[in-house]
Formats: C-alpha cells, structure tokens, sequence
C-alpha cells in the first residue's frame, strides 16, 4: 500500500526507488510535495474567485478555470524544483533567482483576488469614501466657477419676480397717492364743515344756540345758506375724489401691466439664461479619474487603503493615535 509521504514525495517528482536508498530525504520530499499541493490549491481557489470578480462567470466554469490554473501552477512549480541543478554554484543561483522571482508573481497572483474577498467591506468603503471626495471637490469647483457663481443670484430673482407678478400692484396703491390724499383730504375736511353747519342750523331752529329764537329768524336764514354751501363745495369735492380714483386707478393698472410684462420678459431672459448656464454646467467634464472596471477600482480602493493606513501609522508614531483619527 503507498503511503501518504510517498505520494507527497512524488507529487514533488522523487523517485521512490532513490527514496528507498535515501530514506531521510523522504520527509523532505513529502514536505516539499505538500507544499507544491498547498501551492496549486491556493492557487486554483484564487483563479476561481478572480473569474468570478473580475469576469463575471458563473461559479462552474470559475471552478474550472481554477482547477486549470492550479495544475498549471503545480507544474510549472514542480519543474522549477526538479530543475534547480546540484552543483554548479553559478547556474544554481541563476536558477534559484528565476525561482524566487516566480514565487513573487505567483504569491502575487496567488494572495491578490483572496485578499479582495477577505477585505471586502474596507475597500468598498474606502471606495466610497473616495467617491464622495471626488464628488465634494467636483461640486466645490462648480461653486466656485466664474461661469456658473450667479446661477443662485438667478434663481432667487426669478423667485421675486415671479412673487411680484402674482401679486401685482400693491392693494393700497391708488389710496396713497398724493393725488387721491390731498382730495380725500379735502373732501374730509368739508364734510366735516358741512356736518358742524348742520348741527348749527339744527340749533339755530330750536332756539338752544346762535340767536336764542326759537323758529327760522334771520340767523336761521344765514346758517342756512352756509350749509347749503357747505353742501355744494363737499358735492364737488366729492365728484373730484371719484374722478381722482378713476385716474389714479387706471394709471396704476396700466403702469402694473406694464411692469408685469417687463418683469415676465425679464422672467424669461432669466429662465433661458439659466437652462443654458446650467447645460453648460452639465456638460463640463468632471474632474475626477476614468471610469474603472469593478476589480480595478477594488485593486485601487486596496491600494489607497494601504496608503492610508501606512499614513495613519506614521502618524500615530509621531503625534498619537487621537489626533491622527481626527485627520
């Protein structure tokens, strides 16, 4: 029955029968064997999840592609241990160089697409926190463009006019006029006239006041015909105050129509301003890097989240750990 060292020895390419001569070196062969397997495995399990990350493929066929990879690996592994030459010290060297060279692509290769998984949840957020840096820098230079800083003035006017346009001319627009005051004014002034003349005739005639004489006397007669002029003049005073109004009326309408219309063709001078300024604004390139492909932007999320923890690091060693997590 073979023994699981001898299959591990030849799987590292030991010939059993030398293995039977040379029986210390089967430790040694079966370890190397194991190692060429764990190689081959990690190796395959990394391939299936990069095919799965980077090129969208359904877990079979990554597991295929996985299985291919780990045998590629495991062969090419293997010859390179089977290769390395005894002896010669120059040509092993060079040998060995070619060897450490690959196991650095191969780990490279090998530890990437399972160090994407297992930090999963820190590159995604340090995606998005590079995401809304762009975003904040990219907004940041919108404000700030000589191009588009009025489009807040803009829009508020709009706002205004559009207010001053559903009201139209204020209520109290016709009663304060200094026309329409100074004939209120006068109107007031002689109907209060005209109403201490009435009182006065009505006391005139019972005798309570002016002459003392009960019944139209003389005095009766004069405070009469002070009423009745009063009467007249507070007629026309009142006729002047309608015509007034009606002037003063019509005028302010026909000045409100007049400002309604300028402030809506101001209106829409503003609107077209402001659709072209903010197309304009749309179309301006962003700032921000190209567009990345899903594994790219998690390779470069990894890379900037080295990056910062090395910074934080650094940071911690010099001015501790509280003012480094406030930067």
């Amino acid at each position: 029955m073979i023994s699981l060292p001898s299959t591990l020895a030849t799987v590292a390419g030991a010939h059993r029968d030398l293995l039977e001569r040379a029986p210390r070196d089967r430790v040694k062969q079966a370890s190397l064997g194991g190692v060429l397997l764990t190689t081959a495995a990690l190796a395959a399990v990394s391939c299936a999840v990069a095919l799965t990350m980077a090129m969208r493929l359904p877990w079979p066929v990554a597991v295929a592609g996985g299985l291919l990879w780990g045998v590629g690996i495991y062969n090419l592994d293997r010859w390179l241990v089977v290769s390395t030459p005894r002896g010669a010290p120059l040509r092993t060297a060079l040998v060995s160089l070619v060897r450490i060279g690959l196991a650095v692509v191969i780990g490279a290769v090998v530890s990437t697409p399972l160090t994407l998984v297992v930090f999963d949840a820190e590159i995604s957020a340090e995606l998005q926190r590079m995401h809304t840096q762009d975003e904040a820098r990219f907004e940041e230079e919108l404000a700030t463009d000589p191009r588009f800083v009025p489009l807040a003035g803009w829009h508020k006017e709009v706002t205004e006019l559009q207010e001053q346009i559903a009201t139209g001319a204020p209520a109290d627009a016709v009663v304060r006029n200094p026309e329409v005051v100074a004939a209120q004014a006068r109107f007031d002034a002689l109907t209060a006239q005209f109403d201490a003349a009435e009182q006065a005739v009505a006391c005139e005639k019972e005798g309570t006041c002016g002459s003392g004489h009960v019944g139209a006397g003389p005095a009766f007669g004069e405070k009469v015909a002070i009423r009745n002029r009063l009467a007249a003049e507070r007629d026309s005073a009142r006729k002047a105050l309608d015509v007034t109004t009606r002037r003063v009326s019509a005028a302010v309408k026909a000045r409100s129509a007049t400002e309604t219309s300028d402030r809506r063709r101001h209106v829409e001078d503003l609107q077209q301003r402001i659709r072209s300024t903010e197309t304009l604004r749309d179309k301006r390139p962003r700032t921000m890097p190209r567009p990345l492909t899903p594994t790219r932007a998690s390779l470069h999320g990894l890379r900037r989240l080295n990056v910062w923890n090395a910074a934080v690091t650094r940071c911690s060693s010099r001015t501790g750990c509280s003012s480094c997590s406030s930067h």
